[in-house]
């Protein structure tokens, strides 16, 4: 229990069971004992509803605390910096509503390449990111992959998906590229720095599910390109892209693994399964390596989403159970992998959200954070459906 002792313009103190009290402003950095306690300043940086926090006092939703027995951390000063002096950059439009402060246009300034951004995904992440304000370069259009049995982006849907950007009055441009050639991405690099300035953010979507066949029948050929293009390529988008953000001390990666690369194989699937489970360990490795050079390095682990990877005669089947399945069985699947009412299937753009979100100032104290996206597919009990005796 607490009773209010006083409230000022910044902060308000409470009175709780322990004797001790004090009180601290949000705009700087302390630790708690040995707990850190982090500046958050909007209830949107953090997404969740003004009752999950804490708010206290008159100011309501103006401040977000961080309590104990002992201490509130407040603090209603939106238009400070981390230093409590006024911001310098004008890259937010802000509204307010119920005291939430909610912005737009806040990757203004910012320049994207994103990878396998032809459809699907990628090409979602880019519009998501474009109409926030950053600069998108589109890198896609492979070469042949011979274990995909559906179409893969082509350079020209590439070119069609940034000019759609640009008619929308975005910036964007297209780099035709495979992400299995560093030389390719280095050139994209180049190409989106020379057109845009400083590449501070990267997505690295680019990703296929080839061959659908048990461990004893799976190809050379679909484990090797497999794993090129869905673990060699984020490799190959970090190499690329660190060099100038190291040398910045700025910039923020997101890798797409998937909720197979948590605690589940996929039977059939090993080398998608192996190679998402791979972007993990590559996410831990270069959160730690990178951090010290302000960069941050996060994945999003999506559930079933509906793309084109998915339409496809072998991934009816799966997804049927037998063979002949057809997309009515897509929809069903997907029911049964979320726990979300309604959930027939993941659309890219909610996928997307969530890229802009850890690739904005609002998760500039985020890395190493590995985000299921899944409707609540990874919470659910996980039971053999045919037991076998």
């Amino acid at each position: 229990m607490a009773e209010t002792i006083a409230t000022g313009a910044r902060h308000t103190v409470l009175r709780f069971a322990s004797p001790r009290r004090r009180v601290l402003p949000l705009d700087r950095r302390h630790h708690v004992g040995h707990r850190p306690v982090h500046p958050i300043r909007s209830l949107d940086q953090v997404g969740v509803p003004s009752a999950g926090i804490g708010a206290v006092g008159e100011q309501g939703a103006g401040h977000v605390c961080a309590l104990r027995s002992d201490v509130i951390v407040g603090s209603d000063d939106s238009n400070l910096s981390r230093k409590g002096r006024p911001r310098s950059d004008q890259r937010f439009r802000s509204s307010t509503s119920k005291g939430v402060t909610t912005k737009m246009n806040d990757l203004i300034g910012s320049t994207a390449l994103i990878t396998g951004a032809g459809r699907g995904q990628g090409a979602a992440h880019a519009r998501e990111l474009a109409a926030r304000g950053a600069a998108v370069a589109l890198f896609d259009g492979p070469q042949a992959v011979q274990s995909v049995k559906y179409p893969l982006a082509t350079a020209e849907q590439t070119e069609e998906v940034a000019a759609q950007i640009r008619r929308d009055g975005g910036r964007a441009i297209a780099i035709a590229g495979d992400v299995r050639s560093r030389a390719d991405l280095d050139k994209a690099v180049q190409a989106a720095e020379s057109e845009f300035g400083p590449v501070d953010m990267v997505v690295a979507n680019a990703g296929i599910w080839g061959e659908i066949a048990s461990i004893e029948d799976t190809t050379e050929v679909a484990w090797s390109e497999t794993l090129a293009i869905n673990l060699t390529g984020p490799w190959n988008t970090i190499q690329a892209a660190i060099p100038r953000m190291i040398e910045r001390n700025k910039g923020s990666i997101v890798l797409v693994s998937s909720v197979l690369g948590l605690d589940e194989g996929m039977a059939g699937g090993a080398p998608y399964s192996v190679t998402k489970h791979g972007i993990i360990g590559l996410l831990r490795n270069a959160a730690l390596e990178l951090g010290p050079h302000g960069i941050t390095v996060n994945a999003i682990c999506p559930g079933f989403i509906d793309t084109d990877m998915h339409h496809w005669q072998d991934a009816y089947d799966v997804m049927s159970g037998q063979p002949n399945g057809s997309p009515d069985d897509l929809i069903q699947a997907a029911r049964h992998y979320a726990i979300l009412k309604g959930n027939k299937g993941i659309q890219s753009d909610e996928v997307s959200k969530v890229v802009a979100f850890l690739l904005s100032g609002a998760a500039s104290i985020l890395t190493g954070v590995i985000m299921p996206v899944d409707a609540g597919h990874s919470i659910m009990n996980r039971v053999n459906q045919s037991p076998v005796d």
